[in-house]
């Protein structure tokens, strides 16, 4: 069966120019990817210290202040050495001495004058060369020629080495990346106690997103969801006009100036994460969630919503990808939404309580979850590679912290995706490294630790330079929160016991494991042994799983028979017809029971009446490898395609299926379609059994 869970709440967030504070949270488009933007940037003039030696220096018409300075320049004979409180007026084609003190409105008038001020007050004018210690406030130096040393002060309209400085602002246009991303949240918790209670076994979540629009796309991309961290509110504001204050934003989590998100910069996100990829194909999201919503459910992360971002962010190739998607507040059946999809099927063909019915059933295998309480240890160190990234640190005295953001290229960490924070040491000089094509840059040299995300605890080395990590060789070991929640699959019976086969299929750990497998109950197990195949081989696993052991787990596909005394089989190698049984019109927030039966299409003709009707009225089941889907009658999109979730189930009476129509959309219509599989061969029944959904 399919439940659909729609958002309650979803917006974008955006760090354009201008939107980093602004919230759309009621705009019918939620936005995901890296639009490039064009800006024009005004830079106001600003005083820059200086605390060098500059030689040749040449200052007109200078306004500021000199503080412990030295300036040196042509000398002279030195005449006097002044020291008083109030001066009110040198004059001398010649100067040279020292005036110490406090002048105030003095001023020195001199063609040529050398040796030194303190703590000067006044005007000045003549050639000046000397030393300048202290400060000097409302100066006028017309000419000057030396050299200014540990200079601390601003130089506003003046000449500096023959170029004019002009007090005006500094005028730039760039081109730009920036990120723009989807935030969602779904309730839970009905399906958590359908799951405490037992109704639901195993579910699957899938996150569904449909494509309004898409521009710029690369070849190859991926689209990542990760749980959000902190609580955040969707908001009131529209895109067209300019956005609202209140609600998230990508600085803040709710309002204006409000509270921000717990991590700087918009890095609110932890794992698991979960991932769909893109090649040669438009945007619409079937994502599957399955490990997020379990950590929800499990309580490992607290349900706060999820963020879905593109892999531009993290591996850029420079397309400026947009994707756009409608949200809760569109006008159309498009919303995005969480689809609970759990294998309810139920295979009896004939009145057990006569014991008509024997069913011989051979266990197929078993699917489960990793749980948490389990641990895997990889030979060799684990975590070994190279990657590079984006990396927004922060030095104080050869420490430095941050965010790192970028890629796997090499070892058993290539193509995956890199994100944390790390602290660790950098050197205080720079050094001269030679890139690509013989390319000389300077970079600092870092060794740092992530303290967050899947990669926490390992350590790298690598060069820094312009926000960037190059070469940077990760070592480490993995955390559990990298594979809890991975998919393992055991074949039963194994024909080696009591050895069996594990396969573990993850994001960051995966591979074949021999070893015992130990049954706790109908959903949990336990698993000890090897990896013998893949890139951990002698890598040791102690797993405690959570799945579906004795029925939603096993393939009935070729495993199953059946017999009963009430119903026959159909063969589907011979012409059959397919009868499916609903009413026209249903309304919504119902589960109803779809009857569906099968019969021969040229039953075999005979002169005895009553079992000739028999053969049209009795019902023949189908076989245990048959499936529903429901399809859009006017766009014809598939709402709930065939997979594992729409087997059909079977009873005394014939097969059926159990719909849920919460999740569709009312007054519209909608098409039954039937899936037959045997023996190979693969059957689409569409006979044009359409019902309608009223309020």
């Amino acid at each position: 069966m399919h439940h659909f869970l729609y958002s309650t709440q979803d917006t974008f967030i955006s760090n354009i120019s201008g939107y980093e504070d602004l919230n759309f949270g009621l705009n019918e488009i939620l936005r995901v990817g890296v639009p490039t933007v064009t800006v024009k940037t005004t830079l106001t003039t600003k005083s820059y210290p200086i605390s060098t030696s500059l030689s040749n220096f040449c200052l007109t018409n200078f306004s500021g202040s000199i503080i412990s300075a030295t300036l040196y320049g042509t000398s002279s004979i030195a005449i006097a050495s002044i020291s008083s409180n109030i001066v009110s007026n040198i004059s001398s084609s010649y100067f040279t001495g020292v005036l110490t003190g406090s002048y105030h409105s003095s001023s020195v008038s001199s063609s040529n004058y050398t040796g030194s001020l303190g703590a000067f007050s006044g005007s000045f004018s003549g050639i000046f060369s000397g030393s300048i210690s202290g400060s000097i406030w409302s100066d006028y130096l017309p000419y000057f020629n030396g050299i200014v040393i540990d200079f601390d002060g601003k130089i506003i309209s003046g000449y500096v080495n023959g170029s004019q400085i002009l007090n005006q602002p500094n005028v730039i246009i760039q081109t730009l990346p920036y990120s723009n991303r989807a935030l969602l949240q779904f309730d839970l918790s009905a399906i958590s106690a359908s799951i405490s209670s037992g109704d639901i076994v195993n579910p699957r979540f899938t996150l569904t997103m449909k494509t309004a629009r898409e521009q710029n796309l690369p070849i190859r991309y991926s689209l990542i969801s990760y749980p959000i961290t902190d609580p955040w509110n969707m908001g009131d504001g529209y895109f067209f006009d300019g956005g609202s204050t209140r609600g998230a934003s990508w600085l803040f989590r709710d309002y204006y100036s409000g509270s921000a998100w717990t991590t700087t910069g918009s890095s609110y996100y932890t794992t698991p994460s979960a991932s769909q990829m893109f090649d040669y194909e438009a945007g619409d999201v079937s994502m599957d969630v399955t490990a997020i919503a379990n950590a929800w459910l499990n309580g490992t992360v607290v349900n706060n919503g999820l963020v879905v971002l593109s892999s531009e962010e993290t591996n850029p190739t420079g397309s400026g990808m947009s994707l756009y998607f409608f949200s809760q507040d569109t006008n159309t059946i498009y919303s995005p939404y969480l689809d609970v999809g759990w294998d309810d099927s139920v295979i009896v063909t004939g009145s057990i309580s006569t014991g008509s019915v024997s069913i011989i059933t051979i266990n197929s295998g078993m699917t489960a979850s990793i749980q948490t309480g389990s641990s895997i240890i990889i030979p060799s160190g684990g975590i070994s590679g190279v990657f590079s990234a984006d990396a927004f640190l922060t030095r104080v005295n050869g420490d430095i912290s941050g965010l790192v953001a970028g890629a796997g290229e090499s070892g058993n960490i290539d193509g995956m995706s890199i994100i944390g924070n790390v602290l660790g040491t950098s050197s205080l000089d720079m050094y001269p490294i030679t890139g690509s094509c013989g390319k000389q840059f300077n970079a600092y040299l870092i060794t740092a630790s992530f303290t967050t995300g899947l990669f926490r605890g390992s350590t790298f080395n690598a060069y820094y330079t312009n926000y960037k990590i190059t070469d940077a060789y990760l070592t480490g070991s993995w955390t559990s929160q990298s594979y809890l929640g991975d998919s393992i699959t055991i074949p039963i019976p194994s024909g080696i016991e009591p050895f069996y086969y594990a396969y573990v299929n993850g994001t960051y750990v995966y591979g074949k494991a021999l070893g015992q497998l130990t049954l706790s109950g109908s959903n949990s197990a336990s698993f000890s042994g090897q990896f013998v195949e893949g890139n951990y081989i002698g890598g040791t696993l102690d797993l405690q799983l959570s799945g579906s052991i004795y029925t939603l787990s096993y393939s009935y596909t070729g495993s199953v028979s059946m017999t009963s005394s009430s119903l026959s089989p159909m063969q589907v190698s011979n012409p059959f017809v397919v009868v499916v049984t609903l009413p026209e019109k249903v309304k919504n927030n119902q589960i109803i029971k779809v009857a569906v039966s099968g019969r021969e299409q040229y039953p075999l003709k005979n002169f005895q009446r009553l079992p000739q009707f028999s053969q049209f009225l009795t019902p023949l089941y189908l076989p245990s490898s048959s499936f529903y889907a429901i399809k859009d009658n006017e766009t014809e999109e598939i709402i709930l395609d065939f997979d594992n979730y729409t087997r059909l189930s079977c009873d005394a009476h014939g097969n059926y299926f159990m719909l849920d129509t919460s999740g569709l959309p009312q007054e519209r219509y909608f098409k039954v379609l039937i899936k037959v599989e045997q023996s190979g061969s693969i059957y689409i029944v569409d006979n044009s059994d359409i019902f309608k959904v009223v309020r």
